[in-house]
Order: C-alpha cells, then structure tokens, then sequence
C-alpha cells in the first residue's frame, strides 16, 4: 500500500489521505472544490466542479494514472436541482470515457462545498 499526497493542492484538512495505491488499484478519498491554496473555488457548481475533477486529475497524475483509469465515481450533491450543471461539466471532463458514477444527494463537511467527488481508478 501506498500513500498519494501530491503537491499542487490543498493537503487534507482531517486524519485521511487524497489517495491510496494497492496494487493497480488507486482509491481516491472525497474531493472538493478547494484551490491549491485550499480556498474555496468561488461560483456555482459547475465552478467547483471543475475544480474537483482538476483535483482527482493532480491525484491520479501523481500515482500514475488518467481520468481514462477511472472505473467508478461516488458524486455528492448539496442539490439534486445542480445535477444538470454539474453532468454537463462532469461529461465534458471526462470525455468519451464513462465509469460507473452513483450520484446522491448528501450534507457535506461545509455548507460552502456544493459537490464531492471520490474516485477508484484501476490499470490494466
């Protein structure tokens, strides 16, 4: 097992880590839309959302992997009523590749963050 911590975000704000590596697995923790200086990405949820995937996109990057490794994602929404917005910048992130997504109306850590996203990622 590995730990992935990488630079270039916000480090983890309670006793977690963004990312563990078993083997070819990667499993990613909750993300949200905090900027590398672990502000708040300001806007709505398309905004965060973006900042999310950005964030899942520095984790993979430092374990080795794409968004084309992701094979399931858990997304969190504050709002049921975000969900267009945020599948509309979740699609076009990811692109073509489609993993496996349960989407589910939660209360987050903050009444700020609008989105969550965790991830698990695979090779081969």
């Amino acid at each position: 097992m590995e730990i992935i911590e990488p630079s270039g975000i916000a480090p983890p704000a309670a006793n977690y880590s963004h990312a563990i590596r078993c083997g070819d697995l990667l499993f990613l923790a909750g993300e949200v839309g905090l900027e590398p200086d672990g502000s708040l990405r300001v806007g709505d949820v398309r905004a965060q959302t973006r900042r999310v995937i950005a964030n899942i996109e520095a984790i993979l990057d430092a374990a080795g992997f794409t968004l084309g490794d992701v094979v399931q994602t858990t997304a969190y929404l504050v709002d049921l009523e975000d969900f267009q917005a945020f599948d509309e910048v979740y699609t076009e992130l990811f692109g073509d590749h489609s993993p496996a997504r349960a989407t589910v109306r939660a209360d987050l850590v903050r009444p700020e963050f609008l989105v969550e996203i965790q991830a698990i990622a695979a090779r081969g």
